[in-house]
């Protein structure tokens, strides 16, 4: 009376199904791209902060932006003395170009970072940036440090920053080495409280400015 059974219909995925119909390659594909932009915004946020400072000030102040804090000491000489209003901020902008722009090491006693810094950088933190900024008791074990570093090989620049350190006797003198002090010295440049150095603009950084743009490149090690 009845045919033979038919059998049901059964709807399969040919062989070979496409990745991309897969609900894991999806989620993967999704995070990739979230990735991706975060990682692309982070970059230009860590541009804006590590630049010195250059948006520390509005542009009627600076004309066209202050110049590189690095820059600046270059030119200033190997061994100079900082003085004005606007010093220590100056000193602050060298220091977080230094760390975060690889342009050297820079070297200071614990109670030059409490001057610069109120010893608000944290021991992992320092610990994360000892490559570059590396931090010592007193002047003389500062001193000891600088000298191992112009006795070896390579091309790494230092800085020493001589901000709360009594200076007796002539400073070392080397292409490498450049020597930061607080306080007048044989070679001296005065910066204004608006951040001027001989008419031009320079980077300032407060002390939360140059700790907080420290602590996010800390963040990107």
């Amino acid at each position: 009376m009845f045919g033979p059974a038919l059998p049901a219909a059964v709807f399969l995925e040919p062989p070979g199904v496409p990745l991309w119909r897969e609900p894991a390659f999806g989620a993967v594909l999704l995070l990739m791209l979230a990735l991706f932009g975060l990682h692309r915004l982070l970059a230009r946020t860590m541009s804006d902060l590590f630049d010195g400072g250059r948006a520390a000030r509005p542009s009627t102040v600076t004309g066209g932006g202050p110049r590189s804090a690095l820059s600046a000491v270059r030119d200033a000489g190997r061994s100079t003395g900082f003085t004005g209003p606007g010093a220590e901020g100056f000193l602050r902008a060298v220091l977080v170009e230094v760390v975060t722009r690889g342009g050297g090491r820079a070297v200071l006693s614990r109670p030059g970072l409490h001057r610069l810094l109120d010893g608000l950088l944290e021991p992992p933190l320092l610990t994360l940036l000892a490559c570059r900024l590396t931090v010592h008791e007193d002047a003389e074990e500062a001193a000891r440090e600088v000298e191992r570093g112009l006795s070896a090989d390579g091309e790494e620049h230092l800085y020493w920053f001589l901000v709360s350190d009594r200076v007796a006797g002539p400073l070392p003198e080397h292409e490498r080495l450049h020597v930061l002090l607080l306080g007048p010295w044989r070679r001296t440049r005065e910066i204004s409280s608006e951040g001027l150095w001989e008419g031009e603009a320079v980077p300032t950084l407060t002390v939360s400015e140059a700790v907080e743009r420290l602590h996010l490149f800390g963040l990107t090690l």
